[in-house]
């Protein structure tokens, strides 16, 4: 098995997006797979989610070369994300069709760090449970929060091979509409700007806590 040239991206923030699937509290198995933590993060085109999008093709062209194009890569286009789902209504197609959708995970060592929109960090502390309530119900589904990410390329076989994200934090940023089992069209506030976020410049003076190296 050839070594990577690179495995690890550039860490970011992402612009703020609504919240799916969240597995911030406690980690989760899917399937046969280990508990992991995660998260689904859906995002409106925009100039910075393209620059994203760019850095991980990027990474998968330096450590893949000509394979590239064909790897596993940790975002769908909305109209990717609603073909896996059953009989989606033309609402959600119509939501999803400029959309993009990022996943990250992180193992049970390194559970993500969860900021609040004020820069305070929820603690985790070992063997409470109420903290984890907490998190759990800061971070639910349909909430608007932004992620601090690493790219990471891997090759686990000859088949198996591509660029994920790493879940280092996740900030909360406001209430949006809860989610239950179904997708919904009406998810963003209209009056919310996410283009006034700049998600590449890390402000060593916001008083923000540091995620790892990544100022979120």
């Amino acid at each position: 098995m050839a070594k990577l040239v690179q495995p690890f991206g550039t860490d970011f923030k992402t612009p703020i997006g609504q919240l799916r699937f969240p597995a911030i509290a406690r980690a989760e198995a899917y399937k046969d797979s280990k508990p992991r933590f995660g998260a689904t993060l859906v995002l409106p085109e925009s100039a910075k989610v393209k620059e994203l999008v760019k850095a991980v093709e990027e990474l998968a062209v330096l450590n893949f070369g000509k394979e590239a194009s064909t790897v596993l890569k940790p975002y769908v286009t909305g109209i990717e994300y609603t073909d896996n789902m059953t009989d989606p209504s033309e609402n959600v197609k119509n939501f999803f069709k400029d959309k993009i959708v990022f996943k990250a995970n992180s193992n049970l060592d390194h559970p993500p760090k969860c900021v609040l929109q004020n820069g305070n960090v929820i603690d985790r502390i070992p063997g409470d449970e109420t903290c984890l309530d907490v998190i759990e119900e800061t971070f639910y589904p349909g909430s608007l929060v932004r992620l601090a990410l690493t790219p990471l390329a891997y090759q686990m076989s000859k088949q198996l091979k591509g660029v994920t994200f790493l879940f280092k934090g996740v900030q909360f940023f406001a209430d949006g509409q809860r989610l239950g089992g179904t997708d919904v069209a009406k998810i963003f506030a209209d009056d919310f700007d996410t283009e006034g976020i700049d998600a590449f410049t890390v402000d060593n003076d916001s008083g923000l806590p540091d995620v790892d190296g990544v100022n979120i």
